[in-house]
C-alpha cells in the first residue's frame, strides 16, 4: 500500500507539468476585443487566437506570435507586423493595405484573397505561402522568401520583387507586369498565362 502511494505521488507532477503546458498553450485573447485598432499588442502571445473579422487597423503587433491564428476577414490596414509569427495562420481575405509585414514569418499561411497593396514585406518569409488570387500590387517582396508558394492569379502588378526567390513558386495567370524582376530567382518556377512586362523566364506551359 505504501509502494503504491509513493508511485502516485512520483506521478503527480508530471500531471501537473503536462496540464499546466495544455493551459499555457491557449493564449489569452486581447482585451480591446473586437475593436483592437491602433492597440500596442507588441510581442503578445496569440497563437491559435480567433480575431476573425476583428478591426486591428494601425495596431502594433510588431514581434507577436500568431501560429495558427486564424485572421480571416480581419482588418490590419497600417498595422505593424515587422517580426511577427504567423507560421500556418489563416489570413484569407484580409486586409492589409500600407501594413508592414518586414521580415515577419508566414511559412504556410494561408493568405487567399488578401489585400496587400502598397504593403512592405521586404525580408518577409513567405515559403509555400498560398497568395491565390491575392493583391500585392506596388507592394514590397525585396528579397522575400516565397519559395514554393502558390501565386496564381496573384496581382503583383508595378510590386518590387528585386532578389527574391520565388523558386519553385506557381504564378499560373499571376499579373506582374511592370514589376521590379531584378535578381529574382526562378529556378523551377512554373507560370501558364502570366502577364509580365517584360517577360520573365518561366517553364512553357
Amino acid at each position: 500500500m505504501t509502494r503504491n502511494r509513493k508511485t502516485r505521488n512520483r506521478k503527480l507532477p508530471s500531471v501537473v507539468v503536462l496540464l499546466l503546458a495544455a493551459a499555457m498553450s491557449v493564449a489569452a485573447l486581447p482585451e480591446c476585443l473586437p475593436d483592437c485598432e491602433y492597440a500596442d499588442l507588441s510581442d503578445a502571445d496569440l497563437r491559435g487566437a480567433d480575431l476573425r473579422g476583428v478591426d486591428l487597423t494601425g495596431a502594433d503587433l510588431s514581434g507577436a506570435l500568431l501560429v495558427n491564428a486564424d485572421l480571416t476577414n480581419a482588418d490590419l490596414i497600417n498595422a505593424d507586423l515587422t517580426r511577427a509569427i504567423l507560421t500556418g495562420a489563416t489570413m484569407r481575405n484580409v486586409m492589409l493595405r500600407d501594413a508592414n509585414l518586414a521580415a515577419a514569418d508566414l511559412i504556410g499561411a494561408d493568405l487567399v484573397d488578401a489585400d496587400l497593396r502598397r504593403a512592405d514585406l521586404s525580408g518577409t518569409n513567405l515559403r509555400a505561402a498560398s497568395l491565390v488570387a491575392a493583391i500585392l500590387r506596388r507592394a514590397n517582396l525585396d528579397k522575400a522568401d516565397l519559395r514554393s508558394a502558390a501565386l496564381n492569379g496573384t496581382d503583383l502588378s508595378d510590386a518590387n520583387l528585386h532578389g527574391a526567390d520565388l523558386g519553385g513558386a506557381t504564378l499560373d495567370e499571376a499579373d506582374l507586369s511592370g514589376a521590379n524582376l531584378t535578381n529574382v530567382n526562378l529556378e523551377r518556377a512554373h507560370g501558364c498565362d502570366t502577364r509580365t512586362r517584360p517577360r520573365p523566364r518561366l517553364p512553357d506551359c
